[in-house]
């Protein structure tokens, strides 16, 4: 039975222990939330119809810098649109009024279920860098960022693991650390993922863009 380990950033330990005990978790990168420049938007804030997300870390940068401010009430009563099922869940727990759920699970295909129900302007609260230029059309706020973390060698997966990655940075964070075995076997948890992963290594997509089913493909491998 292949170990698995799941390659991402750093994470609660409410969150690790979640993970069942055959599973373990590297943590490759952290999410820093950076201070917000609201007032230099472009359209200005006032005039916004709705905000965009492509991960959990965008509301929960707006909840960190505005936190009991009339700026961010202003911001949860606007529509959301939401690339992937979990990203929104974590939206909606934060009180942030979410409209649509994307079901595509990468930038290309959400912008193909989006783009006749977008109200303009709509604002992407994003991060330092994106995998994908396919969001460029609309006006955006940078509110994080991910940075590699340095690690030991001895933190290395075992030769044979099945390795989950949850971001295409989660992937090029962990090849800063390490050298790919060419008997790993990959599993990507959404399409942005999959296309960062090198063409030659052996790679798999998850069904669903959550970590629950990247797991459950995970063990079959």
């Amino acid at each position: 039975m292949r170990p698995i380990v799941v390659i991402g950033s750093a994470i609660t330990g409410d969150a690790k222990a979640a993970l069942e005990p055959r599973v373990s978790y590297l943590a490759c990168s952290q999410i820093v939330y950076l201070p917000l420049n609201l007032d230099n938007l472009t359209p200005p804030l006032p005039s916004l119809k709705a905000l965009l997300f492509t991960s959990k870390h965008a509301p929960l940068s707006l909840e960190h810098n505005l936190k009991n401010t009339n700026t961010l009430a202003f911001l949860k009563s606007l529509p959301t649109f939401v690339l992937a099922p979990k990203s929104a869940q974590m939206a909606k727990s934060l009180g942030f009024n979410v409209a649509f759920v994307g079901q595509s699970g990468h930038a290309k295909g959400f912008v193909k279920e989006i783009k006749d129900l977008l109200p303009q302007p709509t604002l992407f609260v994003r991060a330092q860098s994106v995998a994908t230029n396919a969001l460029d059309f609309l006006p955006s706020l940078v509110a994080y960022k991910n940075i590699p973390l340095m690690l030991a060698q001895t933190q290395k997966p075992k030769p044979h693991s099945v390795l989950v990655f949850t971001a295409p940075s989660s992937y090029r964070h962990f090849l800063k650390n390490f050298a790919w075995d060419s008997s790993y076997v990959a599993v990507a948890i959404g399409q942005s993922t999959l296309n960062a992963l090198d063409p030659h290594i052996c790679a798999h997509l998850s069904p669903e863009t959550s970590l629950e089913a990247c797991l459950e493909l995970a063990k079959t491998l």
